[in-house]
């Protein structure tokens, strides 16, 4: 079973899962890695418009497992129960290329060369390391008085949190 397979093949497969979501008129999770939370293989995080992010861990675990983790985040982030779950996880374990073996058959990705460095490095000028030096006066960010906070934001107590 192949282990720490690379981005570009966690990409690609995060692409057909996506387009066969889409596909289906279901949402399509995007994809990380790893998770932010320390110590899980695999998380997700809704968001409030419907969106989700499913995010796994792909460091020293077999590739399945971390195939079985982006299906299974499809299905989580539709929130789809059985018969339905199990019938998508059949058809995008297809998608991904699973054989009955248990063996994955992922289409390389295509290499392309990397386009040659215009020159040397150079040292950057001060101006280019720090965005901010070139932002106008007003659209620095400045104090906020007790007049602009709105009432949202207001403590029970009438002191600004």
């Amino acid at each position: 079973m192949a282990t720490n397979q690379s981005a570009l093949d966690f990409a690609h497969a995060a692409r057909l899962l996506g387009r066969e979501a889409r596909r289906r008129g279901l949402v399509a999770p995007s994809y990380r890695c790893p998770p932010r939370i320390v110590g899980v293989q695999r998380s997700l995080r809704r968001y409030p418009k419907g969106g989700a992010v499913v995010a796994v861990q792909l460091k020293g675990r077999p590739w399945l497992a971390v195939l079985g983790d982006m299906i299974e985040g499809v299905v989580v982030a539709n929130n789809l129960r059985p018969p339905q779950a199990d019938r998508l996880r059949s058809e995008l374990w297809q998608v991904v290329g699973a054989q009955a073996g248990g063996a994955v058959q992922v289409a390389p990705v295509a290499a392309r060369p990397l386009a040659p460095l215009a020159g040397p490095p150079r040292e950057m000028s001060p101006q280019e390391v720090s965005p901010r030096e070139r932002l106008p006066r007003e659209r620095l960010p400045r104090e906020v008085s007790p007049q602009e906070v709105s009432p949202l934001e207001k403590s029970p107590l009438g002191k600004v949190a």
